[in-house]
Order: C-alpha cells, then sequence, then structure tokens
C-alpha cells in the first residue's frame, strides 16, 4: 500500500471517534450532547481534505477512510439519535420512525459511494454537490435536537407572556416526536436525488482571497453566530437544506421561458408570402 498522508488521516480519525463517542452518548440517553459531538465531527470532516492538499498527502487511502467516518458520523449516528429519542411513541408511528432512519441511514451511504465514484472519474464539480451532502443532513438533524432542547431549558413561557411552561415542553417534544423522524425522511432523499443541487459552501466562500470587508462581515456573522447558536444553527442548516429544492423549482419555472424563446418559429404559423 502507498504511503499515508499522517496529519490528514488524523483529522479524518477524529470525524470517526466524535461519531462513535456520539453513538455512546445516544446510548446512555445523552442525546444534546450526541447532537454537539456530530456537529464537532463536521469540523473535523471541513479541514482533513483541505489539509491533505495543502500538504500534499492526498491518498486514494485518505479518501476511502473519510467515506468510512463519515457514515459512521453523518449516517448512523444521527439515525440512531433520531430512532431512540422517538422510543416511547406510539406503535405505528415508532414503526415509520424506524422505518424513515433506516431510509437515512441508506440514502448517507449510497449518497457516500456516489460520491466516491464520481471523484474517482473526476465528473464531481468541485463548487457543487449532486444531492444533500450527508454532514449537512446530520448538521440538520442535530440542530433540531439542539433547538428542542433550548425551547424546553431557556424558553420561560410565564415571562414571555405567550406560552406556559406545558406548552413550552409540549412544543419541545412535538419537535422531536414529529419533526426529527419527518426530517430524517427528506433528508434521506435529498441525500440521494441526482436532480438537486447544493453549493460547497467552504470552497465557494471560505476558500481563497478575499477582500476586507468580506473578512470583517464573516467575523461579525460568527460572533453573531456564537451569541444566538442554537436559534442560528437551526436557521442556517434550514436555509442551506431548502435552497437545494428551492433552486430547482425555479430552473424548472424558467426552463419552459428559455425553451420558448430558443424555439424557432414554426413555419406553418408565418402569414402568407412571407420567407
Amino acid at each position: 500500500m502507498k504511503p499515508m498522508g499522517m496529519i490528514p488521516s488524523l483529522i479524518t480519525l477524529g470525524n470517526a471517534v466524535c461519531g462513535f463517542t456520539a453513538i455512546y452518548e445516544i446510548a446512555h440517553g445523552r442525546y444534546h450532547q450526541a447532537a454537539w459531538l456530530i456537529l464537532l465531527a463536521m469540523v473535523f470532516d471541513a479541514f482533513d481534505g483541505k489539509v491533505a492538499r495543502m500538504t500534499k498527502q492526498t491518498s486514494d487511502f485518505g479518501a476511502q477512510l473519510d467515506s468510512l467516518s463519515d457514515a459512521i458520523s453523518f449516517g448512523v449516528a444521527p439515525a440512531i439519535l433520531v430512532a431512540l429519542m422517538n422510543q416511547p411513541s406510539p406503535g405505528i408511528w415508532s414503526k415509520a420512525t424506524w422505518f424513515f432512519c433506516l431510509l437515512y441511514v441508506l440514502s448517507a451511504i449510497l449518497r457516500l459511494a456516489r460520491y466516491n465514484v464520481e471523484a474517482k472519474r473526476g465528473t464531481a464539480e468541485p463548487d457543487t454537490f449532486t444531492g444533500l451532502p450527508s454532514p449537512a443532513a446530520a448538521g440538520m438533524i442535530s440542530a433540531i435536537v439542539i433547538l428542542s432542547r433550548f425551547i424546553t431549558d431557556k424558553i420561560e413561557g410565564p415571562q414571555l407572556g405567550l406560552l406556559t411552561d406545558v406548552e413550552v415542553h409540549h412544543l419541545s417534544n412535538l419537535i422531536v416526536s414529529v419533526g426529527l423522524p419527518a426530517a430524517a425522511l427528506t433528508l434521506g432523499y435529498l441525500m440521494v436525488s441526482s436532480r438537486v443541487k447544493y453549493v460547497h459552501v467552504f470552497n465557494r466562500y471560505l476558500s481563497g482571497k478575499r477582500p476586507f470587508h468580506y473578512f470583517t462581515g464573516l467575523i461579525f456573522f460568527v460572533v453573531l453566530v456564537a451569541a444566538v447558536r442554537e436559534i442560528a444553527l437551526f436557521l442556517g442548516f434550514l436555509a442551506y437544506v431548502s435552497h437545494g429544492p428551492i433552486s430547482l423549482l425555479i430552473r424548472e419555472i424558467r426552463q419552459p421561458k428559455a425553451d420558448m424563446k430558443a424555439a424557432p418559429a414554426d413555419p406553418s404559423t408565418r402569414p402568407p408570402g412571407s420567407a
């Protein structure tokens, strides 16, 4: 086997360690901590490839290691998180939730396998993903879990004058019991879709040289996110997940108009005597 890059491989293994630890936390009922660990795995996943390219240590071994780690952290861990958080659900819904989680895992694995094939053939676009990336799907599930905990712990209904404590807890339970399984099913479909496109955030917005005002704006954005991280994470992932289907819908609406403009005129509709 060819020599492998040590630093990128260690970073990738950090991703796998976070995924395994998240599963361990889920097994002990610590769902909130597991959600943060999945997000931490995203940080490792974002930088391993970048470090490999910077240090000129890219390899097939690293690509396969990355996919296996992603399958644990962004495929298995989020699915188990949704499944075990909904154990007390009624019979038929519990079975449906299990089925949605299974579809999510299979979709994540298929998504990673397809990406590996595209990358090896050189057909993968550097700034665009075909289908929702598995880290973004896992991040969406983690953000929902974190938001539900935030609603339960931080929003005090009587002080706001809007909701009672019972209503707040009911809202949080509704997010977990209905929102999470529905999200798992939807995210699974988006991962394997070949029509929905997503931008590569790191390559599109964070790589290369940028003007100073872009850098300062990014700093202010990071500080704002840190101040209201639970809400900002949810809204950020929701915006990213939604922009793919919305962009597809816009393309479908515009395409017939573009085809009509590009189509040649029908000779039978021309007036008599015209050339």
